[in-house]
């Protein structure tokens, strides 16, 4: 199952979580009607319940936003089955060590793409969440109050720390980026390194290829460059099929340019009945049809990232 099928959608787990976290909340009703007062199970469900409402929406939230994820043969995410298995050897209890030790060894026998990587905290807050529910089920039982004390105390660490360092130091691509030939990619800001791994997903998922691969090759062929080519960027951003579709959007660009005010201006004649009307709408609906136009593929464009000797540039 870790080595996963194609990416799937989440929706089938985004409606799991959604019913687990229905199902506790009523399980906490009936626990403020019948539940045992003396019962520390109780206490802590009564208690902390807004944590794990909060955090549990919080995930679902943006694991919805994933929208597809590598899934297993049972159709569960291969991150949340991983999750789920860091929260069980640890029965309920999450640690920063924990998670840097269990991502250091999943980037050797089960490498994690950047999306992955990415909704891997809210993976881990809805795997608590999950182990909650099951001790919802046994409230009575002997180890259910620690079990407990230890999964709130779990989300509250993943609510109060920023776990983006981590991530990335967990992250194979980034290891592989920063052997950069030109040494610039170690230099540059997380967000600009950011948008290189994202440039490495896209090239990826065009070419249907692992992210590790696509990653090797720019480094391989930066190897082989001379000169500014040298850069890894160099070869993420060069012709592939993003600055394709970049292209093909200029030629739109002038062709609307060109035909869509004539079109307008002969319009505008037909319904005057003057040519002279057609002539004077000309430079108007020039006018008009490019600020158009410029808002729309501003919209739909992205600039791409440039380096010039080491210092961060971006087109406009």
């Amino acid at each position: 199952m870790l080595k996963g099928r194609t990416r799937q959608s989440v929706k089938p787990h985004i409606r799991h979580l959604t019913g687990v976290l229905k199902e506790i909340h009523a399980f906490r009703g009936s626990l403020e009607l019948n539940g045992d007062l003396k019962n520390r199970a109780r206490e802590w469900i009564l208690d902390n319940y807004y944590i794990a409402r909060r955090e549990g929406l919080f995930a679902i939230r943006e694991l919805r936003a994933a929208k597809t994820l590598r899934t297993g043969a049972d159709g569960v995410p291969v991150i949340a089955a991983l999750a789920r298995a860091l929260v069980s050897s640890g029965k309920g209890q999450v640690t920063e060590r924990r998670c840097e030790l269990f991502l250091s060894g999943l980037q050797i026998s089960c490498p994690l793409s950047q999306a992955e990587l990415s909704v891997f905290p809210f993976a881990l807050r809805a795997a608590l969440i999950e182990a909650l529910h099951k001790l919802c089920l046994d409230i009575s039982g002997a180890e259910t109050p620690g079990g407990m004390e230890r999964i709130f105390t779990s989300l509250r660490l993943l609510s109060s720390r920023d776990l983006s360092k981590m991530l990335e130091s967990a992250n194979k691509t980034d290891s592989i980026l920063r052997t950069d030939p030109a040494g610039i990619y170690p230099l540059m800001s997380e967000k600009t390194r950011t948008q290189y791994r994202t440039r490495v997903s896209e090239i990826a998922k065009n070419t249907k290829t692992s992210e590790h691969r696509v990653a090797r090759r720019a480094i391989k062929a930066a190897e082989s460059a001379q000169d500014s080519e040298r850069h890894v960027g160099f070869h993420l951003f060069k012709e592939t099929p993003n600055v394709k579709r970049n292209s093909a959007r200029g030629y739109l660009y002038i062709l609307g340019n060109a035909v869509l005010p004539l079109a307008l201006s002969v319009y505008i004649g037909f319904l005057t009945e003057s040519i002279y009307g057609a002539l004077l709408a000309l430079v108007p609906a020039s006018e008009l049809i490019k600020i158009l136009l410029d808002s729309i593929f501003l919209r739909f464009t992205r600039p791409q990232p440039h380096t010039e000797n080491g210092t961060e540039r971006r087109n406009s």
